[in-house]
């Protein structure tokens, strides 16, 4: 009995570990700060509360991920129930921890990006708006579909697709400035 107090006990650990990566991540979705943080418990409370139903112990981080974006999900729901207009969509998106991003899916934009500095890159990224930025985090950094995207950041499917595409080309367009004032 008491090894299992304590492999539990191992497990709240490491759920708590994730805290701030579950952060950066909720502060991606189409919410205030506030609600991030509320987010956040309410991720970390049902993660302790279902921890006895985890069976794998190794897909933690997923779970937790899964955890985090249902409830993520259900504060944009609430956003959108309370037709409040969100200010946030025109706030800077937070860096993502010291971590780099690696961008997933989209191999032909990862083979461009690769042969620029990680400087290069942020200058480049920088010039994007806000929105653009958080869709292509979200999808590059987090391998979240355009579907996915859609309701998290509360936006129609198909103006998040539009945007995403618009950015590819705008954040190409800012890579080859900086290949033009590097020479």
């Amino acid at each position: 009995m008491k090894n299992t107090k304590k492999k539990t006990s191992n497990v709240e650990e490491e759920i708590w570990s994730y805290r701030l990566e579950l952060k950066h991540y909720l502060s991606a979705f189409e919410i205030q700060p506030d609600q991030v943080e509320d987010a956040l418990q309410d991720t970390l409370l049902a993660a302790w509360k279902g921890v006895g139903k985890l069976r794998d112990r190794d897909k933690l981080k997923s779970w937790l991920f899964a955890i985090a974006r249902n409830e993520g999900k259900r504060y944009v729901r609430k956003v959108r129930s309370e037709n409040r207009y969100n200010t946030s969509l025109e706030e800077r998106i937070e860096k993502f921890g010291e971590e780099e991003c690696k961008l997933i899916g989209d191999y032909e934009i990862y083979a461009y990006t690769e042969k620029f500095t990680d400087d290069e890159l942020a200058r480049a990224i920088e010039k994007l708006s806000s929105r653009e930025r958080k869709i292509l985090t979200l999808h590059y950094c987090y391998g979240h579909s355009h579907k996915e995207i859609s309701e998290m950041i509360g936006e129609t499917y198909s103006n998040t697709r539009s945007i995403a595409a618009r950015a590819r080309i705008k954040l190409k367009g800012f890579l080859e400035e900086e290949i033009d004032s590097g020479e």
